[in-house]
């Protein structure tokens, strides 16, 4: 995934150079770490076998999913490995088939979403554009706020795949404006039959062996944690990043919301998107080198501002951007 060019010269050159290089042993630490607190976390609910437990290890699993999302992401941009078949390998069988996903299907979503930010090409304002309503804006703090509560009963996930659904059915050009053609199912027919395949005998594999030893509900509380507190953590991150703007927004990281929301320094996203190039670990010394005209902006402030904002439908970049309205059904 190529950065746009830019002239860089000087200390920051030799900075950026030293910020981009891979280093796998470092990435798979990052990756046992999160494993290790997934592991812990199943001891502890056998161990302890008390009602309070479950919903902590929810939120604690879903989170850890979340870290473990963001390290697969990393193998989206080839920052695991130089050596691009261990790259893929790591990165599907420690992170994306255990989040059923694959990885060639994400890198293809995932590299447009870079190419064509803020556009009509950005397959990312299409899933937006096909969940309406559920990125409108204006959006008051109660709404989230709400929408965090049904994610995590396992209702927001129902109702939003329900309705990209029907919104990838309905979907038409307006005025001739073609909207990006990645579907809601780019992630699993566009990786090719060896990481579907993976995919599938991974999952084979998982639960042959858990129900061989009577132990089936591991990967059913593993699932139950992506369809909860994986999604309610990871629409919370989306809500920081793109929403109301053709860019990215900057802001401040408060531990508490980068530990539930942002794991694995997804929140420097601005920077992320200037130099995808950089691996996460060393995002925020590159916002220390840099000086972009874009303010760093609180978080509270961030979500004030979305109760502010025009009135923008969801899968427009902002309210006066020239996107076809959604097509209700």
């Amino acid at each position: 995934m190529q950065e746009p060019a830019r002239h860089e010269a000087g200390p920051l050159k030799e900075e950026l150079d030293r910020l981009r290089q891979k280093n796998v042993w470092r990435w798979l630490l990052n990756v046992l770490t999160d494993w290790s607190v997934i592991l812990l976390t199943f001891w502890l609910v056998v161990v302890m076998d008390t009602w309070w437990v479950y919903p902590i290890a929810l939120i604690i699993i879903g989170t850890r999913q979340h870290a473990l999302g963001v390290l697969g992401h990393e193998g989206g941009h080839w920052l695991v490995s130089n050596h691009r078949a261990l790259n893929d390998l790591l990165s599907n069988l420690l992170c994306f088939w255990p989040m059923m996903m694959i990885l060639e299907g994400f890198r293809d979503f995932h590299y447009k979403h870079h190419q064509f930010l803020g556009t009509l090409q950005d397959p990312e304002l299409t899933t937006k554009y096909w969940s309406a309503p559920f990125w409108d804006l204006p959006a008051s703090r109660w709404r989230i706020i709400r929408g965090v509560l049904l994610d995590l009963c396992g209702i927001g996930i129902l109702l939003y795949k329900r309705r990209i659904m029907l919104g990838f059915l309905q979907r038409k050009s307006v005025k001739g404006a073609q909207l990006a053609t990645s579907d809601f199912f780019s992630f699993w027919k566009k990786g090719g039959m060896s990481d579907a395949f993976g995919l599938g005998i991974f999952w084979v594999v998982v639960l042959g062996v858990f129900a061989s030893v009577d132990m089936l509900w591991i990967p059913i509380f593993w699932i139950i944690a992506l369809l909860t507190s994986f999604f309610a953590s990871f629409k919370m991150r989306v809500w920081t990043e793109h929403l109301g703007t053709t860019g990215t927004h900057r802001f401040t990281l408060p531990l508490w919301y980068r530990s539930l929301c942002l794991p694995r320094n997804i929140g420097y996203h601005y920077e992320h998107h200037l130099y995808p190039s950089v691996p996460q670990w060393n995002l925020p010394a590159l916002r220390a080198c840099l000086h972009p005209d874009v303010p760093v902006q609180s978080l509270s402030a961030l979500f004030r501002s979305y109760a502010d904002m025009p009135m923008t439908p969801s899968g427009k970049a902002t309210a006066d951007s020239e996107f076809p309205p959604f097509v209700q059904g």
